[in-house]
């Protein structure tokens, strides 16, 4: 089941100020991170890396690990974020949550992939947070 829920998050001073895409990849990250916290999830990873990559977010909400991955954008230049999330990078994320699990072996639980993609607006970032968005 797919679920998009959008909302504005408010910026903190320096969220419109940053100039490396890293940088602003790392404020996507916090806002995302704050946003999902909001909605009763547990962050238990963020920028899990391991050889071949990395996953941006992994959280727990009750039974479900949800391997979260943040697009950020500061305009619509390049298309709208969700659509940055191609096949590739599908496969490169199952692969990276494959090893996550195998890691950390967690009991009880069940997987998906989920997406939040950020567009910077005035007033903060608007969220679109799509659950389950792909299977492997």
């Amino acid at each position: 089941m797919r679920t998009v829920v959008t909302y504005m998050r408010q910026n903190s001073p320096n969220y419109g100020n940053r100039s490396s895409s890293h940088d602003k990849g790392d404020v996507g990250e916090d806002v995302a991170a704050s946003y999902l916290r909001q909605k009763g999830f547990e962050i238990i990873a963020r920028n899990w890396r391991i050889a071949g990559g990395e996953l941006d977010i992994v959280a727990r909400k009750d039974n479900i690990i949800a391997f979260v991955e943040v697009k950020t954008a500061y305009n619509l230049r390049y298309g709208n974020p969700l659509e940055w999330v191609n096949k590739a990078k599908q496969r490169q994320i199952g692969k990276m949550a494959s090893m996550w699990i195998e890691k950390m072996q967690p009991q009880g639980c069940f997987f998906r992939f989920d997406v939040i993609a950020l567009i910077k607006q005035d007033s903060g970032f608007s969220v679109c947070h799509v659950e389950d968005a792909f299977s492997l």
